[in-house]
């Protein structure tokens, strides 16, 4: 089953670690809209733009943004932690390395059949997510340490 745009609405308004009863309120649209927005049983979608954004704010949650750049064949994260100083960023690298095998390992076990499944993409996923994170924060504490 692949995901849709309706599914990640339903996990940023129903996962997103705020009540949908407050969620509501915070954005000023009814209950009934935001409910009905985010189920995916329901054939018509009808959720404005002009609420993603302050939806995806109010509840830290980036479901409908990590399936629209999946969407458009991009990947988006948070911005990365910089300032890391050079010990802090040659154990981090050390550290990503070891990552990575662990990953490697898994995606090995994984494809062994030479399928893979949604549950075990959905498993691997944020470790990938993750990684990209670690690197792009290591370039950036890097990039900063350069001597100008």
């Amino acid at each position: 089953m692949e995901l849709t745009l309706r599914d990640a609405l339903h996990e940023t308004v129903h996962n997103g670690g705020v009540p949908i009863k407050q969620l509501h309120e915070r954005l000023g649209i009814s209950y009934s809209y935001l409910a009905n927005a985010a189920n995916p049983n329901l054939e018509e979608f009808n959720f404005q733009l002009r609420h993603l954004m302050p939806l995806i704010n109010a509840t830290g949650n980036y479901a409908v943004l990590d399936y629209l750049e999946n969407a458009c064949g991009r990947v988006a994260f948070s911005l990365p932690e910089v300032g890391k100083d050079n010990l802090e960023i040659t154990q981090g690298l050390l550290e990503l390395v070891g990552r990575m095998g662990d990953l490697s390992h898994e995606m090995r076990n994984i494809l062994a059949d030479g399928l893979i499944e949604e549950h075990e993409y959905r498993r691997v996923e944020p470790v990938f997510f993750d990684l990209l994170r670690e690197i792009a924060s290591l370039m950036a504490s890097t990039a900063q340490a350069v001597r100008k």
